[in-house]
C-alpha cells in the first residue's frame, strides 16, 4: 500500500516519519494534532515536510524487524510481506512499503501498538 500524502488521517502517535530536507534519521511522532506532528524533543512539523520512512533491508535492521509476533516472508517489488500473529494465535499477511503502515497492520491484527526503536546512526 502506498501513501503519497502523509496527513492526520493516516498518521498515528508512536508512528516513524520522515522530515523532508530536514534530518537523516526519523522521528517518532509523540503527539500531534490537525496541522503539525510533534517530536519528544519538543520540535513540530507540518504534514506537508513529512515522508514516510520506507521498509528497505536497511531500515530492518535500524529497527529490528521482525519481532517475536512477526515474520518478513519476503518482498513483491517495493513492498515487503510481513505475516503477523493475532492474539488468538492465526497468521495474517500482508504487504506494505512504509514503517508507520507496518504499524497500522499491526495493530488492526493485534489490537496493540507496534513500539519499534530506531537504533540507527544519527547522521
Amino acid at each position: 500500500m502506498c501513501i503519497s500524502k502523509l496527513n492526520p488521517y493516516n498518521m498515528h502517535i508512536g508512528d516513524w516519519v520522515y522530515v523532508r530536507n530536514k534530518c537523516f534519521r526519523p522521528i517518532r511522532i509523540s503527539h500531534m494534532d490537525e496541522i503539525y506532528i510533534y517530536t519528544d524533543d519538543g520540535d513540530y512539523y507540518s504534514y506537508a515536510d513529512l515522508e514516510p520512512v520506507y521498509v528497505s533491508d536497511k531500515t530492518i535492521v535500524e529497527f529490528s524487524l521482525p519481532n517475536k509476533n512477526m515474520i518478513i516472508k519476503g518482498k513483491d517489488g517495493n513492498e515487503y510481506l510481513f505475516s503477523v500473529i493475532d492474539k488468538e494465535g492465526e497468521s495474517w499477511e500482508f504487504l506494505t512499503n512504509s514503517i508507520h503502515m507496518l504499524q497500522r497492520n499491526y495493530y488492526g491484527i493485534r489490537e496493540e501498538y507496534l513500539k519499534l526503536k530506531w537504533k540507527g546512526a544519527n547522521l
